[in-house]
């Protein structure tokens, strides 16, 4: 649920082509700071989580930002 959600937003906000893979960085998707904030907060209102601001400065790969919310679920 939360990696298709993640991989499903990448792929829209990037205008991606190909798939989203849970072992990808988000630099390989050009994903910056910016990018990487604003999905944060969708994510917290979709799946009504808090994301500690210091957490989501560490996501390096999809797999983080999916483990991040299923650990608040």
């Amino acid at each position: 649920m939360v990696l298709t959600f993640v991989c499903r937003y990448i792929e829209g906000v990037m205008a991606l082509s190909e798939c989203v893979e849970i072992t990808d960085r988000l630099a390989d998707w050009n994903m910056d700071a910016d990018d990487i904030t604003t999905m944060a907060a969708v994510l917290e209102e979709h799946f009504g989580v808090e994301l500690p601001e210091g957490e989501v400065a560490g996501w390096e790969t999809v797999e983080d930002v999916v483990a991040s919310v299923g650990d608040r679920l």
